[in-house]
Formats: C-alpha cells, structure tokens, sequence
C-alpha cells in the first residue's frame, strides 16, 4: 500500500500486526500534560480511544485486501479463464487428497502468509496454483457442477478466500457434491467450507465468518483450516502472535451457534475466566469492550508462557489484561451489579484506562479493578457521567479555540457512496464530533491548536463514521475509532488508506 503504513516486511514469529500500533508510544503529541480536572473536559458520553483497532485480522485483511486486488484483477472470472470441455478431470476416486501433519499445519500457513505479504505477482501467484492442479480442478468442478459458476460470481470473498487458502485444500473441488437446497449460497459456502477445508469438525459460529459475499476475516479463515486440520490454536497462537489459553478451545466449541464469530470468541474467553452471558452480554453492549481477547499483546507486555494465568492481574500494564481483569471483576460482583450500573461502570473505567495510556502513567498510578467494591465504583462512575454531560464552558474562559486547515481534506465516490474526509478546525467542531461519536475528542484542541496533532472526521453519505487522529509532521495514523470507540471497518479503513496514499511525504 503506498503511504506511511509498511506492511510488506518479512515476518519473524507473532508480528503479524499492523506496525503503526506502536506510533501512539513514540508520539509526541501523546505527552501532553494532565488536566487538572480528573475527567475529560468537554462533552461525550465515553472517551477517545488512544489505540487503533489493534486485532489482528485488521492487518491480515488490510494486507490481503491488496495482495488480492493485484492476484485477482480485473475479475474472478478472467483470473480463471473461461472453463472447456477439455480441462483436466480428477479420476473418480480423488474424494481425498493426502493428510497434512497437524504439528507442521501451522508453520506452512504462517509460511503461506508471508508469501502473501511480500507482494508476489499476479503471474507467479497464478503459477503456483496451476502447478498444483488447482486451476484445472476449479475449471473442471464448474463445468460439472454448475451451481459453482453463479457461487464464484455472487459469493466473490469467499471464493476469493477460499482461492486464497487452495494450498491447504484437503479434497479436489471437483468431487463436491452440491447440497440438497443450491438456492441459498451461504448453505453453498458452509458445503464448500466442509469440503475444502475441514476434515474435524469447527464450532459453528466459525462458520458465520464465511456468510455473505464478503470477504471473510483472515484470522476466522485461518481458524478454519486449524481447526479443521486438526492442528491446535493453542499450540499454533504464538507463531502468529495469538494469545490463546490451551482451555480456550473446549470453551469456543460450547459456544452457542448463533452467535457471530467475534461474539463467540468472547463469549469462550468469559466462559474460561468464570463468566457467563450475563457478562458477556454486558460487555458486548458496550462497544469499547468488544475486542477479539486472543489477539496479539504488545510486546513488552507479552507473557513468556503463552497460556494465560488467571491468577496474574495484568490490568494496569496491557488493554487485553485490563479486559479480562473486567470480566473477573464483573464475575466476582455479579450479585450485586445490574445492567444499568454496569454500563455506567464499564464506562468509567474505560475512561481511566485509555487515560492512563494516553497519560503514559506509571504501572502504580494506572487504574485497577483490585479492591474496588460496586458501592464505591458506581458512586465514582456516577460522578463521571454526571460531569461529561454538563454543558462545556470552554477550554479558555469561554473563548473559541480555531487553528489552520491544512488542505488535506478529500472526497470520494465509491459506487453509491460519498465517502469524505475533513479536518476539524476549532474546538466547536470537536465538541460537535464528541457528542455525535460519543467520545471525548474535545479535549485535544489544544494540541490542534499548538500543530501538535490533526483530527479529522471521515464521513459516508454525509453520516460520521470516524473519528481519526493524524500526526502533522509525519502524516501518520495514530487513533482511529468510530462511534462508542467501535474499531473500524475493512471499508473505513480502505478508504483511510486511499486518502493517506494522497497526502504524498512530508
């Protein structure tokens, strides 16, 4: 991708992650004095972010996303050629292709992805499919099977995905059997996933991952094929930088079958700290807390056992530690909490951690769920939402803050969809975009008006979809959260990634 974000260096074991997280540590504009008020001065109703989304298959399907778009345009359909009579044909008897080692599955995926992220090129990609035979096989399996056609050309993610993924298929294509109902293609995908993929049997919601046209999230897909092979996530998470306890997998298998692929996630990691969907549900509806709790740590906070040890409190040194640290406590005090007082808790202390990041406070100064009753937390996180809903006086004895544009505004029309991108230029404008994203964006203005950082508002069809904070000097992302401190989506972030790619060296 052109711009500031390089996502094409070779990969050593667990970074795979997207190397801008760490720009928040090494900003300057980050250091910005305490306020002597203990809360955030201005409206909104939770905080800002100090982190981008940092899961990992934000940067495995940022960086596909591109790999992709050079492996597979103009089309599906001119990347496979059109299909004749005379392509190769398995014999009858090809149901099953040899048996991969469930020890080795891991390394040859990460293997996988590193070829992917060293841009290889269209024609040597291509090669290495038809060298394998799976071209011929495709071809052969749409002409046999003519459901495949209309799937490749109206599924378009998950053939992409699944096309991505061929060097670990387990049976030819071409000895599919279609399902009895072809009508609804997300029963088309879920056959397709069984028959390429799974050789043991997935929890269901990782199947969720696939519905749709879509692409799917790599780190879903690749849970498929590890799963379905037979290899262990637990054993597997620390080449890919995953975090995940050797008990997580027993719990993600009992998850309920109607939850979405990220809310099962959770749902195993609450399960396995002694939660239940009281406090899953409580986390999920508050949308800061809606994190993939197996993605990577940062990497001086890491572990050196990758299992995780409920009894180490890590909450003061890590987002993920503060999250699980969430969930004991919420465990520990279900009795005497309900949902309303939950979601006025969550919120504060949500506030003190993005905070303490943000602050770079000291591991003693940093909040912590140790010795907090409910009493107390409630009557604190009372104040604090009682304190960001009064009216904001200003940040200079009333006086309107305003500061230079920087010409770096920019628009798009992407189908039906008119994406733009504006900078905030007074602190009015932030207040207007905190009330409306529900964070506490405001209380940057000075640093806007110091140079010291740029906030801008990314929109569709005139509707705030982001909020993003870009240093000034070297014109890299540091935060970008949506509304409720929601991360961003693949298409927020593709058209951050366009604009980005405008803005030329500093």
């Amino acid at each position: 991708m052109p711009g500031p974000i390089n996502r094409h260096h070779k990969l050593r074991d667990g970074e795979l992650t997207r190397r801008y997280l760490r720009l928040r540590d090494e900003d300057p504009s980050c250091r910005h004095e305490i306020d002597s008020d203990p809360y955030v001065d201005g409206e909104g109703d939770d905080y800002w972010a100090p982190y981008e989304a940092s899961a990992l298959d934000f940067h495995l399907q940022s960086v596909w996303e591109q790999v992709l778009g050079v492996a597979l345009a103009p089309s599906l359909a001119d990347f496979l050629g059109e299909p004749t009579r005379e392509t190769w044909t398995p014999s009858s008897d090809a149901r099953s292709w040899p048996e991969t080692n469930p020890n080795e599955l891991a390394k040859a995926l990460h293997a996988h992805l590193e070829v992917a992220i060293s841009r290889a090129s269209r024609q040597d990609y291509v090669e290495n499919l038809r060298r394998a035979g799976h071209l011929d096989d495709i071809r052969a399996a749409v002409v046999k099977t003519p459901v495949l056609g209309r799937w490749f050309a109206d599924q378009r993610g998950p053939a992409v995905m699944a096309l991505v993924l061929a060097p670990f298929w387990i049976r030819p294509l071409s000895a599919w059997l279609p399902p009895d109902d072809t009508t609804d293609l997300d029963v088309v995908t879920g056959s397709l996933v069984d028959h390429l993929l799974v050789r043991y049997p997935l929890p269901k919601p990782l199947y969720r991952a696939w519905l749709g046209s879509s692409l799917p999230v790599l780190k879903w897909a690749c849970w498929c094929v590890l799963f379905g092979q037979g290899a262990s996530l637990h054993r597997a998470a620390p080449q890919f930088g995953w975090q995940i306890s050797a008990r997580f997998t027993q719990y993600l298998l009992a998850a309920p079958a109607e939850l979405g692929t990220l809310e099962a996630v959770m749902w195993a990691e609450v399960s396995r700290l002694g939660g239940s969907t009281i406090e899953h549900a409580r986390l999920w509806a508050h949308g800061a807390y809606r994190v993939d709790p197996t993605a990577q740590l940062d990497g001086d906070n890491a572990r050196p056992n990758d299992d995780w040890d409920d009894s180490y409190d890590p909450a003061a040194t890590t987002s993920a530690g503060f999250w699980r640290a969430t969930v004991s406590w919420l465990v520990g005090h279900r009795a005497a909490l309900d949902d309303a007082a939950c979601e006025l808790i969550l919120a504060w202390a949500m506030h003190h951690h993005t905070e303490d990041i943000a602050h770079q406070r000291s591991e003693a100064a940093r909040f912590s769920w140790r010795g907090r009753e409910p009493a107390r937390a409630l009557e604190e996180a009372t104040r604090y939402n009682e304190l960001i809903a009064r009216p904001r006086a200003g940040q200079s004895g009333g006086l309107p803050i305003s500061w230079r544009r920087r010409g770096w505004d920019w628009e798009d029309l992407r189908g039906d969809v008119q994406w733009s991108i504006r900078e905030l230029t007074s602190d009015t404008e932030l207040i207007d975009e905190g009330r409306a994203m529900h964070h506490c964006v405001a209380s940057y203005a000075y640093l806007c008006a110091q140079g010291n950082a740029a906030i801008f508002s990314v929109t569709a069809n005139g509707a705030r979809k982001v909020t993003l904070q870009l240093h000034p000097h070297n014109r890299r992302i540091v935060q970008a959260r949506g509304a409720a401190n929601r991360p961003c989506d693949r298409e927020e972030l593709d058209q951050i990634d366009r604009w980005l790619a405008t803005l030329g060296d500093p």
